[in-house]
């Protein structure tokens, strides 16, 4: 398996903690942020930014916080590849959803499966969960193509 380095911006306990032992019984580099300390940390830029991180995790309903704006402000810092973290997606209207996937390259839909989020962020930074229009989102199916990974 691949290793990852892995920056998870949220600031639900819970899914930091996944993260958290998820990477750990890998042994892969993680950093967990809540969206302000995100905000600190991609302040001023550091050309170490750009090789850090292979899949930058943001959660896309941060507290007092644009998390599209934050994911943006990353992009130019980072090369890593942005993945939302939602539970709602399917509740969002089309034009939060074309938002999201314009702003992201993958998203990752709570309840986390955490079976699926090692295979399904390795997808993501090898380029094949996203193209010719269609988007990989996981478990569920909306408008766009369905990779299904409960087999994985």
């Amino acid at each position: 398996m691949a290793a990852l380095s892995v920056l998870v911006v949220d600031d639900d306990d819970h899914t930091l903690n996944i993260f958290r032992l998820l990477m750990d019984y890998y042994a892969f580099p993680l950093l967990t942020l809540s969206g302000a300390e995100a905000q600190e940390y991609f302040q001023s830029y550091n050309p170490a930014y750009q090789t850090v991180f292979d899949v930058i995790a943001i959660h896309v309903t941060l507290p007092d916080m644009d998390s599209y704006q934050l994911a943006q402000r990353m992009r130019r810092h980072s090369k890593a590849k942005m993945v939302a973290i939602t539970a709602r997606y399917t509740q969002l209207s089309d034009p939060a959803r074309e938002i999201i996937v314009g702003t992201f390259d993958g998203i990752l839909l709570k309840p986390l499966k955490v079976a699926e989020i090692i295979p399904y962020l390795q997808d993501v930074v090898a380029g094949k969960i996203r193209g010719n229009g269609h988007w990989n989102i996981g478990r569920r199916v909306t408008h766009w193509t369905l990779i299904d990974y409960r087999g994985v």
